[in-house]
């Protein structure tokens, strides 16, 4: 059974989620600095969501030119956030696939922690599994 029901849970929650994390934390400075925006397009269901240091667009407004994407399942995208996906095995299997500076993306891994640590709670907002 998918973790999503639609396309509009998935924009409440990526987008939400991003949204905290910004308002919260130094992310959003880093990304700043780093010059890094990031669109995220998830499939089944479909979603975008766009996040730079300043703002999180999401739906037909994400559609925006970013330093990094990346495109996967919504369910993988749901691991990905929990700490409990090997990206290596995901982007090399083909089955995440990321545009942009791979080296920008593998330097931003180690800052996402406080969103890997944010997201179980948001889920659990929004009735979501984590285990």
């Amino acid at each position: 059974m998918p973790v999503f029901r639609d396309e509009e849970q998935t924009y409440e929650v990526f987008g939400g989620l991003w949204r905290e994390v910004l308002s919260e934390s130094k992310l959003s400075e880093k990304l700043r600095k780093m010059k890094l925006t990031m669109k995220f397009i998830t499939k089944d269901p479909r979603g975008c969501t766009w996040v730079a240091h300043d703002r999180v667009l999401t739906g037909p407004d994400a559609d925006q030119d970013a330093v990094i994407t990346m495109e996967l399942p919504a369910d993988m995208a749901h691991e990905f956030w929990l700490d409990r996906l090997e990206l290596g095995k995901a982007l090399t299997s083909n089955e995440v696939k990321v545009k942009g500076p791979l080296p920008k993306l593998m330097g931003l891994l180690p800052m996402l922690k406080f969103v890997y640590k944010k997201y179980p709670e948001h889920c659990q907002k929004h009735g979501l599994p984590t285990e």
